[in-house]
């Protein structure tokens, strides 16, 4: 991950991958005016191709990815855990992340980075301009007949995956060792110093070389010093499966906002966010939908379908629109 066109320019990320399934092989570079290289970042760089990829052929949900192991991008607690709980977001039933040894070696990723930078020469040495990451983007995406998709991830993308990632994650033990892991169920993985495939087809664990299966949701701690946005208030007691596509009450910003469910994945919501009118009991759906992750106890209440009040606006009950004033004050 990561080709930067320095100098008295803007840097650019690019990330390139390459997905491999019964249907074909196809090419990806994702670039972002964000230097950011850590595991959220990754993970919004591979949003748009795992989102393509679902919409494409919706009948795949096994999900193997490959990489190399630098411990600061993908070989880290941080995205063993996103690796175990996004993909499942979008549909996805089960995933492994596979980490080579070192020295490897080139690979077809870097092919597509080399090529980028050839086109990126070419143009320059012709007379083009690229000065910011987004020209070198639109240049990319006009050329004809490109054997590589693009897409643009934007610092917003990126940064809304800080919030995928509860405050404080422990160690996984053994990590450098780790060349294989897991996921069949959300925030539960399964690694080992060996991959192994020989189940791939029924999709379940295998005793091969030693597995540890480690529960994601027990390693999370909270120190006293933490910060919280929010003081912590007093919560209706429901299911979490239950929540699914109900309304409820979510924190933001130090503000209490409506929202719907849109999925639920063993701790994690999301939650497709409404707008309020001033300060009048009437939300309208934003334009472009607001859509954020919440963990289950950041929920403060489910509450009742808003009711219409006008053509663009809906209305919360009596009883909903108190309990909306009265949250956090």
């Amino acid at each position: 991950m990561g080709f930067h066109f320095g100098g008295s320019r803007q840097q650019a990320t690019i990330h390139t991958s390459v997905l491999y399934t019964v249907h074909g092989i196809k090419s990806y570079a994702t670039l972002s005016d964000s230097l950011r290289h850590d595991e959220r970042a990754v993970w919004a760089h591979l949003e748009p191709i795992l989102r393509e990829l679902r919409e494409t052929f919706p009948q795949i949900t096994s999900l193997h990815i490959l990489s190399d192991g630098p411990v600061t991008q993908y070989r880290n607690k941080n995205n063993f855990y996103l690796l175990s709980t996004v993909p499942f977001l979008s549909g996805f039933t089960n995933v492994t992340w596979n980490y080579s040894e070192k020295s490897h070696g080139k690979g077809a990723p870097d092919g597509i980075g080399g090529a980028i930078k050839r086109e990126a020469d070419l143009y320059v040495h012709r007379g083009g301009e690229l000065q910011t990451p987004q020209d070198l983007y639109e240049m990319l995406n006009k050329r004809l007949g490109s054997s590589i998709t693009y897409y643009w991830v934007s610092r917003e993308s990126i940064e809304s995956c800080d919030e995928l990632i509860p405050g404080s994650l422990q160690a996984v033990k053994g990590t450098f060792k780790i060349h294989q892991v897991v996921s069949s169920q959300p925030a539960k993985i399964t690694h080992r110093e060996v991959s192994c495939f020989c189940k791939r087809l029924e999709m379940s664990p295998c005793p091969c070389y030693k597995p540890v299966t480690v529960d994601l949701r027990n390693t999370v701690h909270h120190t006293e010093n933490q910060p919280r946005s929010l003081p912590e208030p007093p919560r209706e007691q429901e299911s979490v499966l239950d929540l699914c596509g109900k309304f409820v009450i979510v924190p933001y910003d130090e503000l209490p906002y409506v929202g719907q469910v849109l999925k639920v994945v063993g701790e994690e919501l999301q939650v497709s966010c409404m707008r309020q009118s001033g300060d009048k009991n009437l939300f309208m759906w934003p334009q472009t939908p607001d859509v954020i992750f919440y963990f289950r106890k950041d929920i403060h209440a489910a509450i009742s379908d808003p009711e219409p009040a006008t053509s663009r606006f809906s209305k919360l009950t009596c009883q909903d629109w108190v309990k909306f004033r009265n949250t956090w004050v």
